[in-house]
């Protein structure tokens, strides 16, 4: 058995690496793999796991497999604690670390993990007292920390979305939002100092008033200055959005926020309104030129695998038409996302409809200023 102890993590691996497991400083499992999967584990010990294969599909364990998994692992994490308090297993660390220190620290965080992986009801418990459902970041924001400042959509009414159903939108104010504050930075801990950015959640977050939205910033640059130097990011639609004048961007931009995403999904009008979204291109591309006069990135979102057999050309070649013509620069990223399934929500998609449109979107939009990233919500955890 190996350890390896950074500055921020401990991994635990065999010498074959058949079984790796990565913790943060609170003993709190990360991401590893045995058994030949590959899991994620979110804050409240669900699990997200995928064959090595890259085509696979991630899936959400059921929680009574999720926690035979992590059964599994409390017991290999209390072996490796064994090896290492008989000098059986081997401690890999820093040149900075004296070696007493650094075995302390590999027992006790060892200690922590095989209690949290134990009992991951007890993680559930925790991560409920201060957070509700975290449905969806943005990928490149999965290792932020989440403040909450609102709940829910304030819409929740798109076809093609069921991320939100059953969730009724409300924002954080006062007392309540610094008390949902303190409770991140208390369940985070020392596990923080991993995260790199901020998010400010849920889906339409500009909506809560400006005295709320410059708090929450305050407040995330106070308990978590490391991440807060990146810059806090959150999702807005273009009917939320358009309330916020460029003055208040350029104060939000000031005060720490970094990117807004913004929900463009097609530039075909009539299939906007058929899949119930209650905004337009030009709408999009309204609140798009203003954010970027306020000096603050973009995020731009698109779907692949909507439009059915008479919209499905317009939504690819109006909506690469839109993008093209956002002004977006070397720091936006448009964002390709696959409609999937979901409980509640539309069925799956035609996958080679999904897999062609995505291909043609990627490929019209190469070539530009902006970055294009995969957006595939089944692999969104927390």
């Amino acid at each position: 058995m190996i350890l390896r102890l950074g500055a921020n993590t401990l991994h635990v691996l065999t010498a074959d690496e058949t079984l790796h497991w990565a913790l943060d400083r609170e003993g709190r499992l990360l991401a590893g793999h045995e058994r030949g999967d590959h899991h994620r584990v979110a804050l409240d010990y669900s699990l997200l796991s995928c064959a090595p294969q890259p085509a696979t599909a991630p899936r959400r364990l059921p929680i009574p497999e999720g926690d035979q998994l992590l059964s599994r692992t409390a017991a290999a994490l209390r072996e490796a604690r064994a090896l290492l308090a008989s000098g059986h297993a081997r401690l890999e660390h820093g040149p900075g670390t004296d070696a007493d220190a650094g075995r302390a620290t590999s027992l006790a965080l060892l200690d922590r993990a095989a209690a949290r992986a134990a009992a991951p009801e007890l993680e559930r418990v925790a991560f409920g007292r201060v957070y509700g459902p975290v449905r969806m970041v943005p990928p490149d924001c999965s290792q932020a920390v989440v403040l909450q400042l609102t709940e829910g959509c304030s819409w929740g009414r798109c076809s093609f979305c069921a991320l939100y159903a059953g969730v009724p939108f409300r924002r954080k104010e006062g007392a309540g939002l610094t008390t949902h504050l303190d409770g991140v930075a208390s369940l985070l801990g020392a596990g923080a100092a991993l995260r790199m950015r901020l998010f400010i959640g849920d889906a339409n977050a500009l909506l809560a008033p400006m005295a709320s939205l410059l708090a929450t910033l305050a407040g995330g640059r106070a308990r978590f200055p490391e991440a807060a130097r990146a810059g806090a990011d959150c999702f807005v639609d273009a009917f939320s959005g358009r309330g916020r004048t460029e003055h208040e961007l350029r104060v939000l931009r000031r005060s720490g926020l970094r990117r807004i995403t913004v929900g463009l999904e097609s530039g075909c009008e009539r299939l906007l309104r058929r899949l119930g979204k209650p905004t337009t291109p030009a709408g999009v591309g309204e609140l798009v030129r203003r954010a970027r006069r306020a000096g603050l990135r973009l995020g731009v979102t698109v779907l692949a695998g909507v439009g059915g057999p008479d919209l499905a050309e317009a939504h690819v070649a109006d909506t690469l038409g839109v993008v093209r013509g956002l002004g977006l620069g070397s720091d936006d990223l448009v964002f390709v996302s696959p409609l999937v399934g979901q409980p509640g929500g539309p069925p799956q998609s035609d996958t080679s409809e999904v897999d062609r449109q995505a291909a043609c979107l990627r490929e019209g939009l190469a070539g530009g200023p902006w970055r294009v990233a995969r957006y595939d919500i089944r692999r969104a955890i927390y």
